[in-house]
């Protein structure tokens, strides 16, 4: 008999070692107690360097790895990339009918983790490999001698590396209080946030002292506008994380309400703007790499302009996509679709005014148009949620138990609900990317909502009144 694709990736599933669920009901301490050592041990891990890496690495790299709680030059430099990459792409097959699951169903629930789980880890060794050869970390020839034998040691290292963040990820997922994913992004972004605020010299809050004590009003006017609009972001951000709409739903027929089907303003959350910006992270890194193959160098491009001599095909096209000065964009295309920070660049007239409204069309524009794609193809639209209400038992008061009588009331809500998340996510993006910010605007807001998330995760669990009999079981044996 021919085993399907399922079959085999079910086959494979059993001899992967799993961290086994609890026994027992966990109360709200005992998550916070394994949440707080697995965050200890990720950063210890997070200060592990690779051996045999050459002191080089790009810089390009440290914003992306800030969302993907990464640490880069160490044994988590990957971070939780490869698990988003596997669930991204899982989810998306799932939603759009490529692979037949029902999520309802235990049993396809768990062929569903199977898939997550094997390209977590087909992820693991094609990034670690990836990484090394676009020249994210780089061998220490000095070293190994052989380029070769240095890429397959730092990939090892790599790969051990991704291997134990997706097991931390996935036993935070069964005794922590939020997922490992969520947990690795808020303590990198966290880590920056107290680094740029506290660093001693180079801190915000020691830049307003030295200002003060010097009596340097632009120092002390910029670097307070910075901590004033982190702070603004943050309040925004936290209040509409919470806004929601609630659908009643009942029983069948009966009129009776009995729960309510919340629709939150941020509906598909931060995932548009990460998606986005992932996309322009790989445009600036393959098309930085162009520009190093097309000029060789900076210095060797303004040698070629200034003498005004032809270009080849490659250089047009290299030279078209992006300009690049050894750390950051700085001419082509990619130069207008990234934000000018007014604070510390100023203002420089026209080619501002330009990045400005490019940088905002592109984000808004991108964010609606990715909200929209991922809605339709995770199984959010309103027609999937129908069907996967009148599944439930659900309907809504005093009408037929009838997915498409349930898909007229939520089409009502749910796409202007998502284009109008997606354009808030954008525009808080675009107010701290543009006005500066302790870290990057997307940066920011995937910190914020993981932990309104995890504050309400929280709050569920002391609410919970068998969380509460659990506390008081375990306060009593602890006194005896």
């Amino acid at each position: 008999m021919k085993m399907s694709l399922i079959d085999i990736v079910m086959k494979i599933n059993q001899y992967i070692p799993e961290i086994e669920p609890p026994s027992k009901r966990l109360d709200v301490f005992e998550k916070l107690k394994w949440t707080f050592f697995v965050l200890v041990l990720f950063f210890i891990l997070g200060n592990i360097e690779l051996f045999g890496m050459s002191s080089e690495a790009l810089i390009r790299f440290e914003e992306i790895a800030l969302i993907l709680g990464a640490s880069i030059g160490s044994v988590i430099t990957l971070g939780i990339g490869p698990i988003v990459s596997a669930s991204i792409i899982t989810q998306l097959a799932v939603g759009g009918g490529l692979i037949n699951l029902d999520l309802t169903n235990p049993i396809d629930r768990a062929k569903f983790q199977a898939i997550q789980r094997i390209l977590t880890f087909f992820f693991v060794i094609v990034e670690s490999f990836s990484f090394i050869l676009v020249g994210g970390v780089q061998p220490d020839l000095n070293l190994f001698g052989n380029y070769w034998l240095g890429v397959v040691v730092l990939a090892i290292q790599l790969m051990i590396g991704g291997i134990l963040i997706y097991y931390l990820d996935d036993f935070l997922s069964k005794y922590g209080i939020i997922p490992g994913v969520s947990l690795f992004i808020l303590a990198g972004v966290s880590k920056q946030l107290v680094i740029s605020l506290l660093n001693p010299g180079n801190g915000y809050l020691f830049k307003i002292i030295e200002g003060f004590l010097k009596w340097n009003p632009p120092l002390l006017i910029s670097s307070g506008l910075v901590i004033l609009i982190t702070l603004i972001v943050f309040l925004i951000a936290n209040y509409v994380s919470s806004l929601k709409i609630e659908v009643p739903l009942s029983i069948g027929q009966f009129k009776t309400q009995l729960i309510k089907w919340p629709i939150s303003f941020l509906y598909t959350s931060n995932i548009p703007i990460i998606l986005l910006f992932v996309l322009i992270a790989n445009l600036n890194l393959w098309s930085s790499l162009l520009f190093v193959k097309a000029f060789g160098s900076y210095d060797n491009y303004l040698n070629l302009i200034n003498q005004g001599k032809d270009l080849t095909l490659l250089q047009e096209i290299s030279r078209f996509l992006g300009v690049f000065d050894g750390k950051r964009v700085v001419g082509g295309l990619l130069y207008y679709l990234s934000p000018p920070n007014l604070l510390q660049t100023g203002f420089e007239g026209v080619k501002t005014i330009i990045r400005l409204i490019t940088y905002l069309i592109f984000l808004m524009a991108g964010s609606v148009l990715f909200a929209i794609f991922w809605v339709k193809n995770a199984g959010m639209d309103a027609s999937s949620i129908a069907r996967q209400i009148v599944r439930s038992g659900f309907s809504l008061p005093g009408m037929r138990q009838d997915p498409r009588v349930i898909e007229r009331v939520l089409e009502k809500y749910i796409m202007p609900v998502t284009v109008m998340g997606a354009i808030t996510v954008a525009l808080l993006a675009y107010i701290t990317d543009v006005f500066g910010g302790l870290v990057s605007g997307i940066s920011l807001l995937l910190a914020i909502t993981i932990a309104h998330n995890m504050y309400e995760n929280i709050m569920k669990e002391l609410m919970n009144i068998d969380s509460i009999l659990e506390i008081v079981k375990n306060f009593l044996k602890r006194v005896k």
